[in-house]
């Protein structure tokens, strides 16, 4: 222990003055302060000096050390997450916590616009429900990603059915607006589904895009007519020709042209009537609007007549009338009267715009006219004449004259653009004509033939447009014979149009001496197109029309009356003039469905129109078209015998077609 004691008193003599009192000289005692981590920040305020991302100019982070020294732990973190109170457990909150972890109660997407409905979030689907389901500030139909909304049509008239054209999306309907979207016509309360149809307003007033039972069906007397047009006198057999032309007179609605080639007792000039449309009320054709005359006794004016179409470029159809007996260039050499203006008044044909005679004695022209169509393609409509007594070589193989139009001038039979001839001796080519529209699909219309002496049997030929030069019929585009020795077939021929709604028009083809059902009882054949080559029409026709009486000679006369019963096809109608089931040669007319197929017996058609009272030789000719002026195609019966105004003085009987 000694030597420490003499130290630590040498010690205490050193901290003296010489004389030994304490040396008063100023000496720094303070340690200077120590900054171990280099963070700018010494011991004494560095709360962890050991650590530079400690200091009290540090940022308070989530990691369980007071990194700003403040003496408080991860408050006001700056990494601190932001949490939303989820009230209604959707994943989606409402009101912000900041924290370093997640709070009970609280999830990580925010934006809840009504926490208090788990259905109500941003991640919702927007539904018609009046709420703002996504949270985006718009209400159903105003946010375009609205789900569930509903189609609305407008109800203009009334009647709670909506226009199916005009459709507006939105939750609820808007004003005048309904679900229901089947109304048919939305300017009328009378037409509506359920409805019951009213015949004769021009409405589908049940909705069902059909006529219903205001189409004609059913049987029918020649006296239940809705019109008849009486001929003058005896014998002049008015209703022999019939034709719709079309409006000739511009005033919006089509007229009837009705021939009568025995007019002055039987062998008379003969004459043509027309009466302007609308059509609707019986009359005596003696107050016709337009009276034309043939040129002389026994010319049998009016035996043929035809619509041909704008011949002239006139925007108006024309119409076409023949005298067969014609003598003026020799004996029954025959003639045909173009008329290219709207007739009116008691008048001459001899004063037609333009008239043809027959070349030859004999020749007949005038057979056969039709509403041929544009055969060439340029735009106007063709005239076509037949003369089926045309003799080549001292026989009659019968001839077609064609006229490109339109047509200029006075042109003769030798200015003809096609000259058309029978191909075998004794055809009798051109007894009847038909635009038989376009059966092969190529853009231009083709002719139909009839050739009653084709063979042994009858038939017709079909030429295929464009038809120009010399045209032998051997060489035909199809050749349609007749079933059957002596049956006639091709006495009579029309143009459908498209029964099927394929595309390509049909041919209607009578044959009224054919006897599959009975002697002579007449059948007519339907053969769709398109057709080419040689066929039976037994074989080849896509139905068969068989007449129900011998010797009725159904298809005597055959005709397209255009869409009868609202189908959208064409039909059909048959003439059988000596049809005597409910009068001895009464006659009858048949009205048949375009679509139908297979053999049919003309007793089970769409509607049967049948003689009674002063009707005689019902069906002799038959047509059709809008005469009422309703839009619905009306018929149009010729009973040349009927014996109103003396036997054989003739009459038209008119069926409405009872449209909408």
């Amino acid at each position: 222990m000694r030597p420490l004691l003499l130290l630590a008193l040498a010690l205490t003599a050193a901290c003296r003055g010489k004389d030994g009192t304490p040396d008063s000289t100023p000496v720094d005692s303070a340690i200077p302060a120590v900054d171990g981590d280099d963070d700018g920040f010494t011991e004494d305020v560095d709360c962890d000096d050991a650590d530079p991302a400690v200091h009290p100019e540090a940022d308070e982070r989530c990691n369980g050390v007071d990194d700003d020294c403040d003496g408080d732990i991860d408050e006001d973190a700056s990494d601190a997450g932001t949490w939303y109170t989820d009230g209604d457990g959707d994943e989606y909150g409402d009101a912000a916590v900041i924290a370093c972890a997640q709070p009970e109660g609280t999830v990580s997407l925010p934006g809840d616009c009504d926490d208090g409905d788990a259905a109500v979030n941003p991640g919702a689907a927007e539904v018609c429900n009046g709420v703002d389901d996504d949270c985006d500030g718009l209400v159903d139909d105003a946010d375009t990603d609205v789900e569930g909304v509903s189609p609305w049509h407008p109800d203009a008239d009334g009647d709670t059915y909506g226009d199916p054209e005009i459709t507006t999306v939105a939750c609820d309907a808007p004003a005048g607006h309904v679900a229901d979207d089947s109304d048919c016509d939305d300017s009328s309360a009378a037409a509506a589904p359920g409805l019951e149809e009213i015949c004769g307003d021009g409405l589908d007033n049940d909705c069902d895009g059909t006529a219903n039972g205001c189409g004609l069906s059913g049987r029918f007397n020649a006296s239940d007519a809705d019109f008849v047009l009486w001929g003058e006198g005896t014998y002049d057999y008015a209703g022999a020709a019939l034709e719709v032309p079309g409006d000739l007179d511009g005033d919006g609605f089509n007229e009837v042209v009705v021939g009568a080639p025995g007019r002055s007792s039987g062998r008379g000039p003969g004459a043509v009537y027309v009466v302007n449309g609308p059509v609707t009320a019986s009359m005596d054709l003696a107050d016709a609007d337009a009276i034309l005359v043939g040129e002389a006794g026994e010319d049998y004016a009016g035996q043929v007549v035809a619509g041909t179409g704008d011949l002239d470029g006139d925007g108006r159809p024309d119409l076409a009338v023949s005298a067969i007996g014609n003598d003026t260039t020799g004996t029954y050499a025959g003639a045909v009267y173009l008329l290219l203006s709207a007739p009116s008044g008691d008048g001459a044909l001899a004063d037609a715009e333009v008239v043809f005679y027959g070349q030859s004695v004999g020749d007949a022209l005038g057979t056969g006219l039709c509403r041929a169509g544009d055969l060439n393609g340029d735009g106007a409509a063709d005239l076509v004449m037949g003369a089926s007594n045309y003799e080549v070589n001292g026989v009659n193989r019968g001839a077609v004259y064609l006229f490109d139009g339109p047509l200029s001038g006075s042109p003769g039979l030798g200015d003809a653009d096609a000259l058309i001839i029978g191909g075998d001796p004794s055809d009798n080519a051109g007894t009847d004509l038909a635009g038989a529209g376009d059966t092969d699909g190529d853009g231009l219309d083709d002719l139909l033939l009839g050739v009653t002496a084709l063979g042994t049997e009858g038939g017709a030929q079909l030429l295929l447009g464009p038809i120009a030069g010399d045209v032998d019929l051997s060489d035909a585009d199809a050749r349609l014979t007749g079933e059957a020795y002596n049956d006639n077939a091709g006495d009579s021929v029309a143009g459908p149009g498209d029964t099927d709604g394929d595309g390509y028009t049909d041919l209607l083809i009578g044959a009224p001496s054919n006897a599959t059902e009975a002697e002579r009882a007449g059948v007519a054949y339907l053969v769709r197109g398109p057709v080419g080559g040689t066929h039976d029409l037994g074989d080849r026709a896509d139905a068969i029309l068989v007449g129900r009486i011998a010797f009725g000679a159904a298809g005597r006369a055959v005709a397209a009356p255009g869409d009868v019963d609202g189908d959208g096809q064409p039909d059909l109608l048959i003439g059988a003039i000596w049809d005597g089931t409910q009068t001895a040669e009464g006659g009858a007319a048949f009205l048949v469905s375009g679509t139908v197929s297979g053999t049919v017996d003309l007793d089970d058609a769409t509607a049967v129109f049948e003689a009674d009272g002063t009707a005689v030789w019902l069906g002799a000719m038959v047509d059709g078209g809008d005469v009422g002026g309703d839009g619905a195609p009306d018929l149009l019966i010729g009973a040349t015998g009927d014996t109103a105004s003396g036997f054989g003085s003739g009459a038209v009987y008119g069926f409405s077609g009872r449209g909408l």
